[in-house]
């Protein structure tokens, strides 16, 4: 028998029962599926059951490793309600509803918890929704909320075998199993034991304690075992492909000592050209040198066509701005050349129009010619507005 439970209770469970018996169990605080579980044992021998586990991530494990059985993510309480939770992620086993047991913890392990809210049921209302035939074997760990648990089941009309509580303030429970015609079996040092009065006959199996005789091996021994053979068997293998790979690098020293001869005749054919190439680089290092020089003379060659560009680049930049000023004044001297024009087409007009006052006339031609005179140009326009130009000389 491999025993999962931490203080072997399911060894001492499995005493009242044949090895073939395929039963039912209720387990109050479940806690982890394999490691400490008091029901595991029963589990892997084709027992089903309710696990009530409050934890959501314990609960989770529970629902892979137990698919058969019933698994409520819920509280037991004595009544159905909404309660707080003190759920402590560095020690799930210490998770409870007691917020005194909390703040114990809190004081003296200096252990901190998360207050949540969860639904709590009746062990009444989970049997009648849950079982159909016999409970074999109940178990309570509810780290200081058994007598809440106790209180909420119907004893007269639900009567689970054995009954096995976390002994924590027993005085507090302990009157009520007795109350409901349970006879205390024993104690074993965490939990108490308790079988029906219906069946006196099961004290029996809880007067001796454990001892060789029961013929058990603890699930973390047997997990030892387990991985230290598979380590062996890895090892043995490995011994194996080992000598397989001596035996191979026996041959292959043979070939390497014949490889290694043809590698020194090359090695002698490499070093030559070694130095070979050693001489090369000397001749690279020098022509290498005398380019760096002559970047170094374009460099300084190129800095000064840079400033040569600049400097052109300013005298564009002046010739630019001086052919705007000339191209500026060019369309002054336009208009004013227009104006002129103007102006002289109108001498002509006037000069036409008293052509036959001779005294008049003159004085006209002499005006028009003074103005020709200061505008070149205008001189062909004024002999086409007057034919006199010659008269006038």
């Amino acid at each position: 028998m491999i025993s999962y439970a931490q203080n072997r209770e399911d060894v001492l469970l499995q005493r009242a029962f044949p090895r073939d018996y395929k039963g039912f169990y209720l387990d109050v605080g479940a806690n982890e599926p394999v490691d400490c579980s008091v029901t595991k044992h029963f589990s892997v021998h084709g027992w089903r059951g309710i696990n009530i586990e409050p934890q959501p991530a314990l609960h989770e494990k529970l629902c892979a490793d137990r698919p058969d059985d019933v698994n409520l993510n819920i509280g037991v309480s004595d009544r159905e309600a909404t309660l707080e939770f003190f759920e402590c992620a560095a020690n799930p086993g210490l998770s409870t509803f007691s917020a005194s047991l909390a703040d114990q913890h809190r004081r003296d392990r200096g252990m901190e918890f998360v207050a949540r809210h969860l639904p709590v049921r009746t062990l009444t209302e989970v049997c009648e929704a849950h079982v159909r035939g016999p409970i074999d074997f109940l178990k309570i760990d509810a780290e200081g909320f058994e007598r809440q648990v106790v209180l909420g089941l119907d004893w007269a009309r639900w009567r689970p075998r054995i009954v096995l509580v976390e002994a924590a303030f027993p005085e507090r429970w302990e009157p009520l199993l007795h109350a409901a015609n349970y006879l205390s079996a024993t104690f074993d040092g965490i939990n108490l034991y308790y079988v029906r009065g219906e069946e006196p006959e099961l004290l029996e199996f809880f007067k001796a304690p454990l001892s060789v005789l029961d013929v058990f091996t603890p699930y973390g021994v047997k997990h030892s075992l387990d991985a230290l053979e598979a380590r062996a068997s890895v090892w043995e293998r490995r011994s194996e492909l080992w000598e397989e790979r001596a035996g191979e690098a026996g041959r292959r020293a043979a070939i390497g000592e014949q490889q290694a001869a043809h590698w020194e005749r090359w090695a002698a054919g490499w070093e030559r050209r070694a130095a070979d190439l050693e001489r090369s680089l000397d001749e690279s290092r020098r022509l290498a040198s005398e380019l760096e020089g002559r970047a170094a003379d374009l460099e300084r060659n190129l800095d000064a066509s840079e400033r040569r560009a600049a400097d052109l680049e300013r005298n564009l930049d002046a010739s630019e701005r001086r052919a705007a000023d000339l191209e500026r004044s060019l369309a002054a001297s336009e208009r004013r050349a227009a104006a002129s024009e103007h102006e002289l087409a109108m001498a002509g007009a006037e000069l036409a129009g008293y052509r036959a006052y001779g005294p008049n006339a003159l004085r006209i031609a002499r005006k028009a010619q003074r103005l020709a005179a200061r505008h070149p140009k205008l001189s062909r326009a004024f002999k086409r507005a007057v034919g006199i130009g010659r008269a006038v000389g």
